[in-house]
């Protein structure tokens, strides 16, 4: 039997195709599905396919592998991508956990640090405008007090005088009560003004009072809209970081 000579994969082909051709054309035998053909040269020509298949297939199972390497390399890196990535985005997270913190914190001092002011400088207020309020009520009171002595003395004066007058002219009986009615009217008018002017100092301590008030709730509102504000800004960092 001589040896088979070497071929390539699409020789290889070639010669399955001929025995395929030369058992399709081989005698059939009588009474069988058998075909008679030619030993020797099936021998050659399946030798020759195997000798052409083997160097072909070693090729693609060498292509197989270095695929197999690259999709491990390709995983393994991917693996290793994702755990960084995974990593870095832990660290961001604690950092603006961190951030997001300490700047709530910092608001929420600045915030107590000016409500405790802003109360200090209300009760400094209030307690000024109680105090002027006090004065003026004082004063009002010491005027009014210093109104009616003063009508008070001069009633007295004039009726002291209308006495005498009277005590010296028989007639002057007409001007001893005209006397009395105008010291009786300076005394109204007396007590009148020093209502007035006692009325008019409770009015403006009520004002004072009411502005006062009205200042401080102004203040507190201020101040409530500020710490709201700080913490709006606050929670939207943190929002903006974490997408």
């Amino acid at each position: 039997m001589e040896e088979a000579p070497q071929y390539s994969l699409s020789e290889a082909i070639n010669i399955l195709d001929q025995i395929n051709e030369i058992l399709d054309e081989a005698r059939s035998v009588p009474f069988s599905s058998s075909v008679m053909v030619n030993r020797e040269e099936m021998h050659i020509l399946l030798a020759s396919v195997r000798n052409a298949l083997p160097e072909d297939l070693i090729n693609a199972h060498r292509i197989v592998l270095q695929g197999y390497k690259v999709l491990e390399a390709a995983e393994a890196e991917a693996a290793q991508t994702q755990q960084e990535a995974a990593e870095a985005a832990a660290v961001a997270r604690k950092e603006a956990d961190e951030y997001s913190t300490r700047v709530r914190k910092e608001a929420e001092a600045a915030a107590a640090e000016l409500e405790n002011s802003t109360r200090m400088n209300c009760d400094k207020t209030r307690q000024q405008a109680n105090e002027q309020a006090a004065t003026t009520i004082a004063q009002a009171q010491s005027q009014a007090a210093a109104a009616v002595k003063s009508a008070s003395e001069q009633a007295e004066r004039i009726l002291t005088e209308a006495k005498v007058q009277a005590q010296q002219m028989v007639e002057g009986e007409n001007v001893y009560r005209e006397a009395q009615l105008q010291g009786a009217e300076l005394l109204s008018q007396a007590r009148q003004q020093g209502e007035q002017v006692f009325a008019e100092a409770q009015q403006e301590a009520a004002r004072l009072r009411q502005d006062t008030e009205n200042f401080t709730n102004n203040v507190l509102l201020q101040l409530e809209e500020l710490a709201g504000n700080v913490i709006a800004q606050s929670r939207s960092a943190r929002e903006n970081i974490f997408g």
